[in-house]
């Protein structure tokens, strides 16, 4: 029941439920299933790349107003760079790379260097942190450099060689 505080000419009134679940118990999904009118799925991130540069700019625009800056650019190769990452944390993982990125950008500008050395820090923290496998590092790596194992090595500071040799033990080579 709405009721406004003070009375006011009849007017009728309307209400939007949004419901968002993620994987369904077995009370979210009865409720889930009552409340349902029209389901929206959206893919993850890897699986729409070309939502990356409106997502970017979105995310740029939101940072200039909350900080009071002038906003930060992202140059050609710099988006290249972003929409080659495979986002394996969504848009979060893209805001808080931005928000990184545009901490250390140089006048603003967000160039392919500053992307790649702040997603070779995060593979570095994750390795680091311990939470995910050499074997799993590594394919997310050649994942996100498009299985081009120059770049990939470049990327995770290795050489060719140390790379092919992983890549073998893991199996990984092919």
């Amino acid at each position: 029941v709405i009721e406004r505080f003070l009375p006011q000419p009849h007017r009728p009134h309307y209400a939007r439920l949004i419901l968002t679940t993620g994987p369904l118990d077995a009370g979210a999904g009865d409720l889930a299933r009552r409340l349902s009118g029209h389901v929206v799925e959206i893919p993850p991130l890897r699986a729409r790349p070309e939502d990356v540069p409106p997502l970017a700019r979105a995310i740029l625009a939101a940072q200039k107003r909350k900080r009071d800056q002038p906003p930060a650019t992202v140059t050609p190769d710099g988006m290249r760079e972003l929409i080659r990452h495979t986002w394996p944390g969504n848009v979060r993982e893209l805001a808080a790379l931005l928000a990184r990125a545009t901490a250390i950008a140089v006048e603003g500008t967000i160039d392919a260097g500053t992307v790649r050395a702040l997603l070779a820090e995060a593979d570095a923290r994750i390795e680091a942190d311990g939470s995910v496998d050499e074997r799993a590092w590594i394919m997310a790596a050649l994942a996100r450099h498009r299985f081009c194992r120059t770049e990939t090595a470049r990327a995770l500071g290795l050489s060719r060689k140390t790379l092919y040799n992983k890549m073998r033990r893991y199996g990984l080579s092919g």
